[in-house]
């Protein structure tokens, strides 16, 4: 048998600390990570990581004393939960489209972006005008499920800001083959 002993008490302490005029607990639930360490540089460290309202932030903190390594993760940790939002502005099964292919036994090759696109916000904020465009490849049969057959770009206003892989969602093969 082995044992491991976590050193990051946000996971594991039964301390409390001073946050915000409140004696709370060290140990907090939203963190499910990263890294304590020490070097002479940089002195104590801690890299957290936490997820809520489906968004994940990671906070870095270098060079503390004590507990302040803990009290300032946390500070960034619900700054950024308290003030920020993670918003999904295209949506992947929005896209899923079809294209008509001549001369193939399935006569048409569908196709859908690889995934849906999601933007940090401020909390208060509504997202700008995001667009899209479809770009698709050159057709070359066969084309096997899975295949990159072009790109969604992605614009915020007029500015082309992400391009997301149009993935083959069906075979299509040559009525010749």
């Amino acid at each position: 048998e082995r044992y491991f002993l976590n050193t990051n008490k946000f996971l594991t302490s039964n301390e409390k600390m001073n946050y915000k005029g409140k004696e709370i607990p060290v140990k907090y639930d939203l963190i499910d990570g990263i890294k304590t360490g020490y070097t002479d540089a940089a002195g104590k460290c801690l890299l957290s990581s936490g997820i809520k309202n489906n968004m994940r932030l990671i906070s870095a903190v270098f060079k503390t004393s004590g507990n302040d390594l803990y009290m300032d993760s946390r500070t960034l940790i619900d700054y950024g939960f308290d003030n920020f939002k993670s918003e999904t502005v295209i949506k992947k099964d929005d896209h899923i489209d079809k294209k008509n292919v001549f001369l193939s036994k399935q006569g048409k090759l569908v196709y859908e972006p690889k995934y849906s696109y999601k933007v940090v916000l401020p909390k208060n904020s509504k997202s700008s005008n995001y667009k899209t465009k479809t770009k698709l490849n050159k057709i070359n049969l066969p084309i096997k499920k899975g295949d990159v057959v072009g790109k969604l770009e992605v614009y915020n206003s007029n500015d082309l800001e992400h391009s997301i892989d149009l993935i083959a969602v069906n075979d299509v093969n040559s009525i010749f083959s």
